[in-house]
């Protein structure tokens, strides 16, 4: 309750204090076709089923900022068509899928605990930019997972995914199991034990 009051209040305060916070919340209400939002829905669009072919686009040659980080699904779906932005998310579905897998036969609650934070950062993060592209949330300047330009998240994102495998090669211990078998080594070969 304590969590919900204080974001009202940020939300508030934020409103109160900042124009480009009224612009961004009106903007999502009532999308102007010549604002970033409506020329994203304009790209996204115009692609049909299967889009104008790849490179063929027009979206990224000035009309839709930001088009190859922030708005790159705009232009996906404008050279590939609802076929390849569907392909797109389902190909973040599978990410989701396969970690969730990986992450219901970790034994440790540790383990459980950083491939849950490892996979929900990827999926939060793309879930969040196709909300924005598709004017279903206010833009938030978050770039789509493994498709936007930018050399840090890819970084990141590619770290995240690495040590989320790791997880699952990794050989967990557990204490209880291992006690017996390092009790047997440390007396082995001493008379009477």
């Amino acid at each position: 309750a304590v969590f919900a009051v204080a974001m009202v209040a940020a939300f508030l305060y934020g409103w109160e204090r900042f124009g480009h916070v009224q612009d961004r919340v009106n903007n999502f209400i009532t999308p102007d076709p010549t604002s970033q939002v409506g020329y994203g829905l304009t790209a996204l669009s115009s692609g049909g089923v299967l889009g104008l072919g790849l490179g063929s686009g027009f979206g990224k040659w000035g009309l839709v900022a930001e088009s190859d980080s922030d708005w790159i699904l705009s232009v996906v779906g404008e050279e590939l068509g609802l076929l390849g932005t569907a392909g797109l998310v389902a190909l973040y579905a599978a990410f989701l899928w396969h970690g969730t897998r990986l992450l219901l036969g970790l034994r440790t609650r540790f383990s459980l605990i950083v491939g849950a934070g490892l996979l929900l950062q990827v999926v939060v993060q793309a879930v969040l930019n196709i909300a924005v592209v598709t004017a279903l949330a206010p833009p938030k300047g978050l770039p789509l997972p493994f498709v936007s330009a930018g050399g840090t998240s890819l970084m990141v994102l590619c770290a995240s995914t690495g040590l989320l495998l790791g997880l699952a090669r990794r050989p967990e211990e557990d204490p209880v199991l291992e006690a017996p078998a390092a009790t047997s080594l440390t007396h082995r070969g001493v008379p009477g034990s």
